[in-house]
């Protein structure tokens, strides 16, 4: 089944009517937070996201880059927590057999480069 065409059932934490969004629905959303980029001929999208525990549904106070890339059956992603991005050393991290590099500066900016 095309990943686009399936639904998930998101309930309240604490009760409440719970909301069904299509897949497609909640990737376009994420999509419109998302940062796109080409790797290899092949489109990515990367999020900075808060991390959530899910013990508890509650936001951790940390935060995580995850990267995806969206296909018919099935999609891929790759989470990356930007605790493990020290400041000024760069990072490779391997996309199905692409590698990308990311480094973080001292300001905070993240650059994007393939190796």
């Amino acid at each position: 089944r095309p990943i686009r065409s399936s639904t998930v059932e998101f309930e309240p934490v604490g009760g409440g009517k719970p909301v069904v969004l299509s897949t497609g629905r909640l990737l376009d959303l994420l999509k419109a937070q998302a940062t796109a980029f080409e790797l290899d001929d092949r489109q990515y999208y990367m999020a900075y996201l808060s991390d959530v525990d899910p013990a508890n549904a509650a936001a951790t106070g940390t935060r995580s880059f995850l990267i995806y890339e969206e296909k018919r059956f099935l999609p891929k992603t790759w989470r990356l927590s930007e605790a493990s991005l020290p400041d000024g050393v760069p990072v490779s991290v391997v996309l199905d057999g692409a590698e990308l590099v990311l480094s973080k500066d001292f300001s905070g900016t993240l650059t994007l480069y393939p190796r």
